[in-house]
């Protein structure tokens, strides 16, 4: 599932797995990105993964197996594996996480990085 505004750049793989999904609103999906997100080039989405609405996947990242949490901000370069990603995360570029313990350690962002970031989205959706 693909929610509505989201943006996919060019070199994108989402890679679902027919007999190990997720649960979102009563419905399972094997890969869920929802609305207003983007998905930027080269990334790597392999199911079962949600993708809550508003997040930022940079260039070059791997989903794997995670849940990433609304707003959240996975920057070029990152590895997300088999983890749960608390809404408003914020993953480095270059950063592997591995274990939930190093999710559960992400900053947060803040409303003026949101916003900012939310702002970003918007631009290349509209262009």
């Amino acid at each position: 599932f693909i929610g509505k505004n989201t943006n996919i750049h060019s070199r994108c793989i989402f890679h679902g797995i027919a007999n190990s999904k997720f649960s979102v609103n009563e419905e399972e999906y094997s890969i869920y990105v929802g609305d207003d997100c983007q998905i930027s080039s080269n990334a790597l989405i392999h199911g079962p993964t949600i993708i809550a609405k508003n997040t930022f996947v940079g260039k070059g990242v791997v989903v794997f197996g995670s849940k990433i949490g609304e707003g959240s901000v996975i920057r070029d370069g990152s590895g997300v594996f088999g983890v749960v990603l608390s809404p408003g995360s914020f993953v480095e570029a270059g950063r592997i996480i591995q274990t939930q313990e190093e999710a559960d350690s992400l900053p947060r962002l803040n409303c003026h990085e949101s916003l900012f970031w939310q702002e970003l989205i918007s631009k290349n959706i509209k262009s």
